[in-house]
């Protein structure tokens, strides 16, 4: 497998550590996590940081519902997985793996356009959608801007776009200012995790056509 280059915004991480990212974002950070030593390593050094400050302030009286307020926020995070000796998917991280109910050879497929698929997962309290995204290989998806956040997460093959090559484990963070046309490398079809908190603006006659069927 060739070296993750696309990495997590120091913004990304930290948020993470705090617990303040939402279900999607968390998920998507934890699948990236999984598979990257590198910002593993980077976000170990942002927990530590945020034990360091804990451990200095003062300690003050609790509300009577903050137990529960705690288990809800908890529930919110998608933690990294315990090492266990339980089966990989050759496709699916740990963290993605858990939302699927199956492995990636029996993820059912759903027809979002010409050479492109995808499986829903959720969408969480913050308005994120959680999805997995199929482009066969070699296609390209239609010219499109962003309404909102975007982050995407290569799972197997890969993809180019005006940004560069992205491969499995990379990742990229897009928001309003970028519109792009990402292309499936020759080889394999491109799995990705993609988790958005508004729709895409699709370019061209043929992507205006295709907008009401894409449903992303």
């Amino acid at each position: 497998m060739s070296a993750i280059v696309h990495h997590l915004s120091d913004a990304m991480l930290s948020s993470y550590a705090a617990g303040s990212l939402g279900e999607g974002l968390s998920l998507i950070v934890a699948g990236h996590v999984s598979m990257c030593a590198k910002c593993a390593d980077r976000l170990g050094g942002f927990e530590a940081v945020g034990g360091a400050l804990l451990e200095d302030i003062a300690p003050s009286d609790l509300a009577d519902t903050a137990l529960e307020q705690a288990m809800a926020r908890i529930g919110k995070v998608v933690p990294l997985p315990a090492q266990t000796a339980r089966p990989g998917d050759p496709v699916l991280p740990f963290p993605v793996l858990d939302y699927t109910r199956a492995g990636s050879s029996a993820l059912k497929w759903a027809g979002a356009a010409p050479g492109l698929k995808q499986v829903r997962l959720f969408e969480d309290r913050q308005g994120f959608t959680a999805r997995l995204l199929r482009i066969s290989a070699g296609k390209p998806m239609p010219r499109h801007g962003h309404s909102g956040m975007e982050m995407t997460l290569v799972l197997d093959g890969g993809y180019w776009d005006e940004a560069g090559s992205y491969q499995r484990g990379d990742i990229a963070e897009h928001d309003d200012g970028i519109e792009h046309r990402p292309v499936a490398d020759s080889d394999k079809d491109c799995i990705c995790l993609v988790v958005a908190n508004a729709p895409v603006r699709l370019r061209g006659l043929i992507g205006r056509l295709f907008q009401p069927w894409v449903g992303m």
